[in-house]
């Protein structure tokens, strides 16, 4: 299995927080990622149809509207 650095040598996770997709098959990557050392916090984010944001500190559920509308501001802004 590959490892972060492997994957991203420039990458410097320490003392940082990861968020990562665990919708679907981003359950799996989301529990590999568990079993490293990456030197940084894991927050888990599943994409949802709800119509709010809802979570703890560790895991967020977020509805796709809010993503597709967040990502089309930026891509306007451009």
């Amino acid at each position: 299995m590959a490892t972060p650095p492997d994957v991203c040598p420039r990458c410097n996770l320490k003392g940082g927080t990861l968020a990562v997709d665990r919708t679907g098959v981003g359950r799996a990557v989301y529990d590999i990622l568990g079993t490293l050392d990456l030197g940084c916090q894991r927050r888990s984010i599943t994409i949802t149809a709800g119509g709010t944001v809802t979570g703890g500190p560790t895991q967020w559920n977020v509805p796709k509207r809010d993503l597709v509308a967040s990502i089309a501001v930026l891509l306007q802004s451009k």
